[in-house]
């Protein structure tokens, strides 16, 4: 099967030569984005209820991966780090990115073996409370240019953590339905809005139902 995707400083353009090369679901997800179907199959996260199967066209996901892309600055010639398993939208839209990919097998400590300069990361906070616990994963990540940080809420105590360092770093929010990411919140620009989720995407749409006298409430 013909491919094009840069993963750790080599382009590739046949399945066959990644398959012992790199971890297997990122090939699983390369033979289900470069079949003949328009869409891949995700599954939501189940925060609110049972996971569903839902079906995600191709060409929003690239309309979506643009969007990153530009608010982001990526092109491709960064380096991003993949360390998310692709069989989650966020794993999946960085494969998406166009850009170089480090990969990594999906662990807590993803930093340990990483000696590339990162210009980009998509983290879940245990992954980034785990690298800040030791001094040379800790060095890693603060070399990093960009972490967005999704899959759950960046604790105060995270965030005081985050602000010692120089990476800019981003609060996510965003559903399988969305593509991952909708909103970003950049944790050393707004330290004072703690419990904000952020601002829109550049062309994406947000409504908030059900707002109380504050002009809080639900995300849609």
């Amino acid at each position: 099967m013909e491919i094009n995707i840069k993963l750790n400083g080599i382009r590739h353009k046949n399945l066959e030569t990644l398959k012992n090369s790199v971890d297997s679901d990122i090939t699983t997800f390369l033979q289900e984005w470069y079949d003949p179907k328009d869409h891949v199959i995700g599954h939501t996260s189940g925060s609110t209820g049972t996971p569903k199967e839902i079906r995600l066209l191709k060409k929003d996901m690239l309309a979506s991966a643009r969007l990153t892309n530009e608010f982001f600055n990526i092109c491709p010639s960064s380096n991003l780090l993949l360390c998310l398993s692709p069989n989650y939208i966020a794993g999946k839209m960085t494969i998406l990115s166009g850009a170089n990919l480090v990969t990594v097998k999906p662990s807590s400590s993803p930093l340990q073996n990483i000696e590339e300069d990162i210009d980009f990361a998509a983290m879940v906070p245990m992954q980034v409370i785990t690298s800040l616990s030791s001094p040379e994963t800790a060095t890693k990540l603060a070399h990093i240019k960009q972490i967005i940080i999704g899959g759950a809420a960046v604790s105060p105590t995270l965030e005081q953590q985050l602000q010692q360092i120089p990476t800019a770093c981003y609060g996510t929010y965003g559903m399988t339905e969305t593509f991952s990411q909708s909103v970003t919140f950049s944790v050393l620009e707004y330290p004072h809005k703690r419990e904000s989720v952020g601002k829109p995407l550049p062309g994406m749409q947000v409504r908030i139902d059900n707002p109380d006298t504050d002009g809080v409430g639900e995300i849609h």
